[in-house]
C-alpha cells in the first residue's frame, strides 16, 4: 500500500500584535529633538511578522500652544529607535510606540514623558 500523502495544516491565523513594544525610553538630544527607543513586543504576542512601528507624541501642560497629537508612521520593522525633531524648546512631551503586522496595529505602549532641553545659550558672569 502506498504511503498516504502528508496532510498540510492551514497557516496559523495572523492578527495584530496583542502587546505593545517594551522598554520605551526617551532621551532629550537637544532643545528641539528627542530620541525614542524601544524593544519589539514579546515574540508570543506578535502574531505575525512586525512590519512597521508608529511613534506618537503630544506636548503636555497648559503652556502648550499645540496640544494636538502627532504620529510618525511607517518606521521600519528593524528599527529600535527614532529621533523626533522640530519640537518646542523646554517643553514636556508624552510619547507612545505601537507595532504593526500586515493585519494592523497593536496596542500602544504606556505613555512616557520627558522635557526637551533649554535653548543651549549660556551666560557666564565674571
Amino acid at each position: 500500500m502506498p504511503p498516504s500523502p502528508a496532510r498540510s495544516l492551514p497557516p496559523p491565523p495572523f492578527t495584530a500584535p496583542s502587546a505593545p513594544p517594551q522598554e520605551v525610553h526617551l532621551s532629550s538630544l537637544s532643545s528641539t529633538s528627542l530620541k525614542v527607543s524601544w524593544v519589539a513586543p514579546p515574540a508570543a504576542s506578535r502574531h505575525g511578522a512586525i512590519v512597521a512601528y508608529t511613534v506618537s507624541y503630544q506636548s503636555t501642560g497648559s503652556a502648550s500652544e499645540d496640544p494636538e497629537r502627532h504620529s510618525v508612521s511607517g518606521i521600519g520593522a528593524d528599527a529600535s529607535s527614532y529621533v523626533l525633531e522640530g519640537l518646542e524648546k523646554w517643553t514636556e512631551y508624552q510619547v507612545w510606540v505601537r507595532a504593526h503586522t500586515d493585519v494592523g496595529p497593536g496596542p500602544e505602549s504606556a505613555p512616557v514623558r520627558i522635557k526637551t532641553k533649554e535653548d543651549g545659550r549660556f551666560w557666564f558672569w565674571f
